[in-house]
């Protein structure tokens, strides 16, 4: 078996990289598609005005949580872009 050039695992282990990072960010957006709101004790209240305090409320908290995840997973993504970008770049130099 001979062993690969340093260039050509260099090339695979940074698009590897790319790929675990692209998995997190997965895994990071597919929890922001699933933030649950929990409109707390508030919402059982005999008051509508109460009523709707918490529900705006638990709305407002879903949705930032939900914005949090998303930037995360937009931040791991384009790392992971980058790595990709960089595995190419890579793959075009010649091996010697």
């Amino acid at each position: 078996m001979t062993a690969l050039p340093l260039l050509k695992m260099s090339v695979f282990l940074v698009g590897m990289t790319a790929v675990l990072v692209s998995s997190v960010a997965a895994i990071l957006w597919r929890k922001a598609s699933e933030v649950s709101v929990d409109f707390g004790p508030g919402a059982q209240s005999g008051l509508h005005a109460v009523q709707q305090d918490a529900q705006i409320c638990a709305l407002m908290v879903a949705y930032q949580k939900s914005a949090d995840l998303n930037g995360r997973a937009a931040r791991w993504s384009a790392c992971a872009a980058f790595l990709f970008g960089v595995a190419t770049f890579l793959s075009i130099l010649p091996s010697g």
